[in-house]
């Protein structure tokens, strides 16, 4: 199963060698990792922040960024990274057009996690 379940999320685009090599090389850890993650709120609270235009986007974009970066999910951290940036004046943009973006690349992460988790 594990094998199986790092084949799908490689074909999802998850950066699994790296998130393995940050956590080991343990497979069973990183999908436990991943379970937490889906339980996680971070990304919930996230859509709070940003639809009501909190200047916190900015910090919990910092914290997802990170989260998601170790567990291999590099499209959604590099949104997030932008998302932090835009709240820190770093970068010019709509932060809820980046957040519209994010909220897909989450769907699609969510997806691959549902067809690998129990």
């Amino acid at each position: 199963m594990e094998n199986n379940a790092m084949d799908i999320l490689r074909e999802a685009g998850f950066d699994v060698q790296g998130a393995l090599g940050r956590l080991i090389n343990n497979q069973a850890f990183f999908l436990k990792m991943l379970g937490k993650f889906t339980q996680d709120g971070s990304f919930a609270k996230l859509r709070e922040y940003v639809e009501a235009g909190d200047a916190q986007a900015g910090e919990s974009a910092h914290a997802l960024k990170g989260m998601c970066s170790t567990l291999g999910m590099t499209q959604l951290s590099e949104l997030c990274a932008k998302l932090q940036y835009l709240y820190q004046g770093r970068e010019e943009g709509d932060p809820k057009q980046v957040f519209a973006e994010a909220d897909r690349e989450y769907g699609r992460v969510m997806e691959a996690l549902g067809r690998v988790l129990p």
